[in-house]
């Protein structure tokens, strides 16, 4: 299914973002969902676990020009980039980034906050680490 949803993001470093990332709690208020958007992973679980906990639903996005099985499962806080495939039986887990064009092959485990870099071929039946980066 398709969606689209209205995206705000704080950002310490830009003027026009809602706020800074210090006024996650302030901004609970107006947003029920949030996502991490870091590419450091001890970043992304601490705000995954920091918007948790204040009562925060921590979605996942998976872009509509990717390609995911639908025995996939897919942990909360993770991003598919459009090209990336996700084939049979895998378990992807949370806070992981799938770059565009990345392959993984059937049967396999992908720890948390992981990052499967652009281009990458993970192959079948194997498993990646938590907080692992593969290029």
């Amino acid at each position: 299914m398709d969606c689209e949803y209205e995206m705000a993001f704080p950002d310490d470093n830009v003027p026009w973002a809602i706020g800074q990332l210090v006024s996650y709690q302030e901004k609970r208020k107006e947003y029920n969902s949030a996502f991490i958007a870091m590419d450091n992973p001890d970043l992304r679980e601490k705000w995954t676990d920091r918007l948790k906990e204040v009562g925060y639903n921590v979605v996942k996005l998976i872009y509509t020009k990717s390609i995911v099985a639908p025995s996939v499962d897919i942990g909360e806080g993770s991003v598919v980039m459009g090209g990336a495939i996700i084939k049979s039986n895998c378990s992807v887990g949370c806070g992981c980034i799938l770059s565009a064009g990345a392959i993984v092959d059937h049967d396999l485990e992908i720890g948390n906050f992981t990052h499967i870099n652009a281009g990458t071929v993970v192959p079948s039946m194997s498993e990646v680490k938590d907080k692992t980066k593969i290029n």
